[in-house]
């Protein structure tokens, strides 16, 4: 049954940060709007879009939503801001782009009211190019069962800006998510809370749906083997390792900051090769020489496997350091 919201304290703050989503933005509010649980607030941080977002936001009638507007600070900025300005029981975090099946705030509140000793919990996602109306259906009529992970060691799997749902008295002080990074900021969000509650509560359904599109970040995220989006990454890669570097990080963060560093190595040198170049110097060989050409050849050959050689090392290292989180996750895992 359907349970109405009180107007001081929700249940559910569904915090939303909103940059550039007017064709997408409407649709994410409708999923909301058709959940199972109606004890709700829905505050949204419309972060300086220079497009009909907040014109699309004031058009909404739903008395739960409310609409603060702030000068673009960026979605960690807008997503602090969501929290803040929060007051719910529990904070459940939806990006302006994605969606939920009609079910996603009732399991995860059946989830918490049958294990209060955890403080956060995240659902399966999918991920997919486009999301129809038609497709917000409840994710099955079965009951879920739920575990407990370490999120370090197999929680990234599961928490993204879409799926997580976190008890608010449980949240720090400080801001959650980094300000000034471009780019997994959310990860990194997640991450120091998992320092402070490394357990996450979970279940093998999904019922958030994850959209792919040209400027997600997601999308961002699968140009990174092409070059795109370094400094951005590196952000975020520079506040992993200081936390790596901190003593009271326990050993399975260590592992999973390790993780992180190892992979995105091997993203970049993946797409290191210049094997390209080598059409090029046959293009100019008459100009530039056969001898001097045939050297060139030469040294692309030789670094092409070089680095190549640096990959396979890399992704043994990685694959070493996965097989040791998976055995520990399976040690650490918990049926509830």
């Amino acid at each position: 049954m359907a349970q109405c919201a009180s107007v001081s304290e929700p249940l559910f703050s569904v915090a939303i940060p909103a940059y550039k989503v007017e064709a997408y933005i409407e649709q994410t509010l409708r999923s909301v709007y058709k959940q199972t649980i109606q004890d709700f607030e829905i505050v949204v941080v419309n972060d300086g879009s220079p497009d009909r977002t907040l014109q699309v936001l004031q058009a909404q009638t739903d008395p739960r939503l409310r609409i603060i507007d702030q000068p673009n600070g960026g979605e960690c900025s807008a997503r602090n801001r969501a929290v803040a300005e929060s007051r719910g029981k529990f904070i459940a975090f939806l990006d302006s782009d994605d969606a939920w099946l009609p079910d996603h705030l009732e399991r995860a509140l059946a989830f918490f009211e049958q294990n209060p000793q955890y403080d956060w919990y995240a659902t399966r996602y999918t991920r997919v190019p486009d999301i129809k109306d038609a497709d917000l259906t409840p994710a099955s009529a079965e009951k879920s069962s739920y575990y407990a992970i370490n999120w370090f060691l197999e929680g990234d799997a599961v928490t993204s800006s879409s799926s997580t749902v976190i008890r608010r008295s449980a949240l720090p002080e400080e801001p959650l998510f980094p300000l000034g990074v471009k780019m997994f900021g959310d990860g990194i969000g997640w991450s120091r809370f998992a320092l402070l509650h490394p357990m996450l509560g979970t279940t093998d359904c999904s019922t958030a749906l994850y959209r792919i599109w040209e400027q997600s970040a997601t999308a961002a995220y699968l140009r990174i083997g092409r070059g795109a989006n370094s400094g951005a990454e590196l952000d975020a890669l520079l506040i992993q390792q200081q936390m790596f570097l901190d003593p009271a990080s326990p050993p399975e963060a260590k592992l999973y900051l390790r993780s992180v560093a190892l992979i995105n190595w091997w993203l970049r040198i993946r797409s290191a090769s210049l094997t390209p170049w080598l059409s090029e110097v046959a293009i100019r060989r008459p100009v530039t020489g056969r001898f001097l050409s045939a050297w060139l050849s030469l040294c692309i050959y030789l670094l092409h496997f070089g680095v190549l050689c640096m990959g396979k090392l890399i992704r043994l290292r990685y694959n070493r350091i996965k097989s040791r989180m998976d055995r520990l996750a399976a040690q650490a895992r918990v049926q509830l």
